[in-house]
C-alpha cells in the first residue's frame, strides 16, 4: 500500500464535475480517477446532450385518439349539457379515430364510480354510433380496477385505458403489476392499454415487467406513454415494436 506523506496535493471530482465537466459534453473522465472500462460505462450509460436526440410529440395526427375533459356545475355535479356539445366538438375534428374517457383530463381521480359510469352513459348516448369509446380504470386496488372495468365493457367501451395503481409509488414487483392487469383482464373482454408512467415515478413499469404483462395477458395490445425521458421512450418502443404480434 502506498503512503500519502502529509503535505502531498490530492485530486478528486464532485458528482456535479462528473457529470457538467465530463459527461454532458462527451469528456472521458481522468485515468486517475477511474479505470477506462468505467468511464466507458458511464459515457455511454449518460452520453452528452447531442447525442441525446430529440423527441418530439405530435398531436391531433390523423388516425389518433383524443381525450375528452369533464365539464362539472358550481355544485360540483356533471354539466351533462356542456359535456355533450364538448363531445360533438371533439368528434366533428377531422382525423380523430377514438375519444378516452375518465382519464387525466376528465379529472377521473376525483370521480365517484357512478359518475364515471353517468360519463360513460353520455358519451356512449351523445357519440357511440360514431366513434370508439376508450374508457380509463383508474384505482389504487386492483378489486375496484376489476369493478370500473366490468362497468366500462357493460356500458360499451371498445377499449380499457390502464392507470397504474397510486400505491405502486412506494414500490412494487412484478407479481404486483401482474395481478392487476389479469383482474382486469379477467373482469372485460376487451383490448387493454397500459399507462405507462416514467420509471422515476415508481408507478412506471420497468421494461421486463412490461414484458411479462405483455406474455401472460394477451388482452394487453398497446402502450400509452407517460416516460420522463427520450433514452426510456426509444428502448420501449424498439423491443415493443419487435414483438409479435406488435404491441403500439
Amino acid at each position: 500500500m502506498d503512503k500519502i506523506t502529509i503535505g502531498s496535493n490530492t485530486l478528486s471530482l464532485s458528482g456535479t464535475q462528473i457529470r457538467e465537466d465530463f459527461l454532458s459534453v462527451g469528456k472521458e473522465l481522468p485515468d486517475w480517477f477511474t479505470r477506462p472500462e468505467v468511464s466507458q460505462i458511464l459515457s455511454a450509460s449518460y452520453p452528452p446532450r447531442h447525442r441525446q436526440g430529440v423527441c418530439i410529440w405530435f398531436t391531433g395526427l390523423s388516425g389518433s385518439g383524443k381525450s375528452t375533459t369533464a365539464d362539472f356545475n358550481d355544485d360540483l355535479s356533471i354539466d351533462e349539457t356542456s359535456y355533450r356539445a364538448h363531445l360533438r366538438d371533439v368528434c366533428a375534428t377531422e382525423g380523430i379515430s377514438a375519444i378516452t374517457i375518465n382519464a387525466h383530463a376528465s379529472e377521473v381521480a376525483s370521480c365517484t364510480f357512478d359518475e364515471q359510469r353517468r360519463i360513460l352513459a353520455i358519451t356512449q348516448d351523445e357519440v357511440g354510433a360514431q366513434m370508439p369509446i376508450i374508457a380509463g380504470v383508474y384505482a389504487d386496488g386492483s378489486l375496484e380496477a376489476a369493478r370500473i372495468a366490468r362497468m366500462a365493457a357493460d356500458g360499451g367501451a371498445s377499449a380499457l385505458l390502464v392507470f397504474p395503481p397510486n400505491p405502486f409509488t412506494g414500490g412494487q414487483r412484478p407479481e404486483m403489476a401482474l395481478a392487476h392487469f389479469r383482474r382486469i383482464a379477467d373482469a372485460a373482454d376487451l383490448p387493454l392499454i397500459a399507462f405507462q408512467y416514467a420509471l422515476s415515478s415508481g408507478q412506471g413499469y420497468p421494461l421486463p415487467t412490461l414484458l411479462k404483462i405483455i406474455d401472460a395477458v394477451p388482452a394487453l395490445r398497446a402502450i400509452k406513454t407517460k416516460s420522463a425521458t427520450q433514452q426510456q421512450l426509444e428502448r420501449e418502443v424498439r423491443v415493443l415494436q419487435n414483438l409479435t404480434p406488435v404491441v403500439n
